[in-house]
């Protein structure tokens, strides 16, 4: 904005949240007594704002014609009781299926439809397969692990194994068969990766227990944390995992990442270990194939996000950035992730073949979940408080 005249015109740039009716002259942000203005990180509740300039050079205020800002952000929640939990995955026709809990709850949505209430239960996992029939598992809230599948638009709810509880992760993905894999660690103990499938019409028959913590003695011992499933073409559960080595003493101790499976070729390898304070951990949403069949795994290690690719001869690792919360997303050659760089501050990443890109900032929010579509749409899923409770919101590059 340029303004000419005899005084030279003063700049103060305004801002409104009702449509018009009421302007406030900002001061926040860069330029706000300027012919540029720039305005502070954006949060969800920013968008729709207008923005105008006021000049003044001694006689009546001159106004510009308001502009609307947009930051992409859709809020799919309200009330006053808080969502978490979010999972979210996109079909083969590019559908968004998401689900989350809330007040004891497990909720659904699809595309920009309507939420639906699957009923008790928390910490919901979800999985769709090329039916298209959205399947989900979830901590049912009495101590078992509940199974829900939707087909002809009817959901059909079920235990799915009894006594058992997913303590830091439940992650599920399914076969070409469309047949449900489910992998959690039920925190018992020192931690044990608990598998599942209902190949055979039920998953308590196939319950297995693949990694069982020990106890060495004097307070030492070794588990198994935040399983992280994701199946081949050829129908092998690979399932990435957390190792907590615990000496006694931090200094004698360390956490480590690998990968386990079925398959007879077996995995590639695992990471070195990190300092056991530091820690090491697996978001989940941390595992994928891309198209050319090779296994894309981030982690965080003491601070540090790393990606580490398993091409079936190697496993070759990257550190690509700092932060918390990272999430993967992947499209055939396509990676995204997706991490909170840190004050709930939302950034992403591409790689197309050349390397990661410099981070885009997504907006303010937490726990985020990134999908990738085969049109080249980018969404992603997040919670932020908007002063009441912690809603769901989502971010996407198109009219979702």
């Amino acid at each position: 904005m340029f303004a000419t005249g005899e005084p030279t015109p003063s700049y103060q740039w305004q801002r409104s949240v009702d449509n018009g009716l009421t302007w406030t002259d900002l001061s926040t942000g860069t330029g706000a007594t300027t012919n540029a203005y720039t305005t502070p990180a954006t949060v969800p509740t920013d968008n729709a704002a207008l923005y105008r300039v006021k000049l003044n050079n001694g006689g009546a205020d001159v106004f510009s014609t308001a502009v609307v800002l947009s930051v992409n952000v859709f809020k799919l929640t309200t009330g006053t009781v808080s969502n978490a939990n979010l999972d979210a995955v996109v079909d083969s026709a590019n559908g968004r299926h998401l689900v989350y809990d809330r007040g004891g709850h497990v909720y659904y949505r699809k595309d920009a439809g309507a939420e639906e209430d699957l009923g008790l239960g928390s910490f919901p996992a979800i999985a769709v397969g090329s039916d298209l029939r959205p399947q989900v598992v979830y901590n049912d809230g009495v101590g078992n692990i509940g199974y829900a599948v939707k087909t002809a638009g009817t959901w059909a709810s079920s235990t799915a194994l009894t006594g058992y509880n997913a303590s830091y992760s439940l992650t599920l993905d399914v076969d070409s068969g469309n047949f449900a894999h489910m992998a959690f660690d039920n925190g018992s103990g020192y931690g044990a990766v608990i598998y599942a499938n209902n190949t055979t019409g039920t998953f308590a028959d196939t319950v297995a227990a693949l990694a069982v913590g020990a106890y060495w003695g004097g307070g030492s011992g070794g588990y198994y944390r935040y399983a992280v499933i994701k199946m081949d073409a050829s129908g092998y559960y690979h399932i990435a995992y957390r190792y907590d080595n615990w000496g006694g003493r931090a200094s004698w101790s360390a956490r480590s990442i690998g990968i386990m499976t079925n398959n007879p070729a077996g995995n590639p390898g695992g990471s070195s270990g990190f300092d056991w304070n530091g820690g090491a951990s697996l978001g989940r949403r941390s595992l994928a194939l891309d198209g050319s069949g090779n296994f894309q795994l981030i982690y965080n290690g003491v601070g540090t996000i790393y990606r580490a690719v398993a091409n079936g001869s190697g496993w070759t690792e990257t550190s690509i950035t700092t932060g918390s919360q990272e999430t993967l997303a992947v499209n055939g050659s396509t990676v995204d992730i997706t991490w909170n760089t840190g004050s709930n501050k939302l950034s992403y990443t591409t790689d197309t073949g050349a390397g990661f890109g410099a981070p885009t900032p997504v907006g303010t929010g937490a726990t985020p979940v990134s999908l990738l579509t085969t049109t080249g749409n980018r969404y992603f899923y997040y919670i932020y408080n908007d002063g009441v409770a912690d809603q769901v919101y989502l971010w996407a590059n198109t009219v979702p």
